[in-house]
């Protein structure tokens, strides 16, 4: 499966001992290194992708069971050029909907067993790649719910599995303003709301060790 190469991402150098020129020189340096930058990703990846199709037309070269062509066609999805191809979707869309693969732990501290609703999202203002106003859709996409599992480990903490395809780095952090926990990795954002009301005394601090 072909996936994006990370681009890369820079910010620029402030400095009050430089004229005029000397900054434009180096505001240009900086962004033809960031368009170099996304030039080559964009290069590697359509060269991958010429190199899985010859793959492809390779494997349709050599003479296959009828079975195994049949396999490659979906009533529902189409055609695909190998069977590799299609298990690959097929694993795709079970790690975005299948809750299982991915294990959040959060000490809420709450003292009772809450619902836990969590929501999916990209591209909210301040976590943008590239900078505020770069991403496709300003303000972040629409949040998407997901399907979770939860177990209560006791009153105050609680496991929550989530599908594969939705795994980031990092660990729940509380929000105070709208009583949720969030995971932030990049411009990817899961938010888990568990109910909390204002009355409660929800545990805000560190959730790296659980």
């Amino acid at each position: 499966m072909l996936i994006n190469v990370p681009r890369l991402e820079l910010k620029d150098e402030p400095s009050p001992f430089q004229n005029r020129e000397a900054r434009l020189q180096k505001q240009f340096n900086w962004d033809a290194l960031r368009g170099w930058g996304g030039a080559y990703s964009d290069w590697l990846y359509q060269t991958m992708a010429d190199f899985d199709q010859r793959f492809d037309d390779q494997i349709n070269l050599t003479p296959q069971p009828s079975e195994i062509i049949d396999a490659r066609d979906s009533t529902i999805y189409g055609e695909f050029s190998t069977l590799d191809r299609r298990l690959e979707n097929i694993e795709r869309m079970l790690s975005m909907e299948i809750p299982a693969g991915y294990l959040v732990t959060i000490n809420h501290g709450l003292g009772r067993n809450p619902d836990v609703t969590v929501s999916y999202y990209e591209d909210a203002i301040g976590t943008e790649i590239g900078g505020l106003g770069k991403a496709s859709i300003f303000g972040g996409t629409k949040a998407k719910f997901l399907e979770s599992t939860t177990s209560y480990v006791d009153a105050d903490n609680i496991k929550i599995e989530l599908p594969a395809g939705f795994a980031l780095k990092g660990y729940p952090v509380y929000k105070p303003a709208d009583r949720c926990w969030y995971i932030i990795d990049k411009n990817r954002i899961l938010r888990f709301d568990l109910g909390v009301k204002s009355t409660d005394h929800p545990n805000d601090g560190d959730q790296s060790e659980l």
